[in-house]
């Protein structure tokens, strides 16, 4: 059954590449060759994968929500509680671990590698599956937003997409520039003031965010084997002010944070 799998996998992924320009030249079709090699090899995690689909989710969850409640009673610690702390929120973001399972990171790599030396132009095509969140805790509840994320989209996105450890990204919706653009009336005005700000979402997930999460912060989760970016954690606060600077700006409240992801990296790898 696995080695039909496998097939099966190579021959849709021959077929895809095949459109590729540039692919009827014969170091085309070597590299075509070793990227179908290369993904297919990732069948042999589907076993491991199918475990973990049938094992109970609820258990990861409670895990790191878990890790969140500590992170959000350390960072209320010796603090008065206001209106603005009650909308303290921590979220942990994954990279889907069917993908990482499927698709192991050295092999990701190296096809990454091999696209670069032979078909340059199609080095950073990838599949960019949609990051799953797997812990929200604050001390009140809030829906979700509904906008989705995958990397190098939203701030999370971009977070993983970086890759930097020594990296604390923020936004902070009081900021003058990040009002007037969020006042623009179309998408092209909103996307012309530049991905630092926009963080490649489009206007109106923006827009729906900074009515949820007014002053972000952000850092990266390592796998701590093999240094890949796997998630990300998120402490947040509904409304921007001095309040939520006084937080968030906090050397030791990064140095939380700093601690949380690494705790969370060695459980979620």
């Amino acid at each position: 059954m696995r080695s039909i799998a496998t097939i099966a996998l190579a021959v849709v992924v021959w077929a895809a590449l095949f459109g590729v320009s540039g692919a009827q030249s014969r170091q085309g079709y070597a590299v075509i060759s070793a990227v179908v090699i290369a993904l297919a090899t990732g069948v042999r995690s589907l076993n491991g994968v199918q475990r973990w689909l049938a094992s109970p989710k609820s258990r990861r969850k409670e895990l790191y929500e878990g890790m969140a409640q500590v992170l959000v009673a350390n960072i209320c610690r010796g603090r008065t509680v206001t209106d603005g702390l009650l909308q303290l929120r921590v979220h942990v973001w994954e990279v889907p671990l069917w993908y990482r399972r499927f698709f192991p990171y050295k092999y990701r790599v190296w096809v990454k590698r091999k696209l670069k030396q032979h078909v340059p132009s199609h080095a950073n095509r990838a599949i960019r599956p949609r990051l799953r969140r797997v812990a929200a805790y604050g001390l009140r509840k809030h829906p979700p937003s509904g906008v989705q994320f995958w990397k190098g989209h939203s701030l999370v996105g971009v977070c993983i997409a970086n890759n930097d450890r020594t990296e604390v990204l923020f936004i902070d919706v009081s900021q003058q520039a990040y009002k007037d653009a969020l006042a623009l009336a179309d998408e092209d005005a909103w996307a012309a003031t530049g991905t630092e700000l926009t963080r490649n979402l489009t206007l109106d997930d923006a827009v729906k965010l900074s009515k949820k999460y007014g002053h972000v912060i952000a850092e990266v989760i390592h796998d701590p084997d093999t240094g890949e970016a796997i998630g990300c954690a998120t402490i947040s606060l509904r409304e921007a002010n001095n309040e939520s600077r006084e937080i968030l700006d906090n050397a030791d409240i990064r140095r939380e944070l700093d601690e949380f992801t690494e705790m969370v990296g060695r459980s979620l790898a």
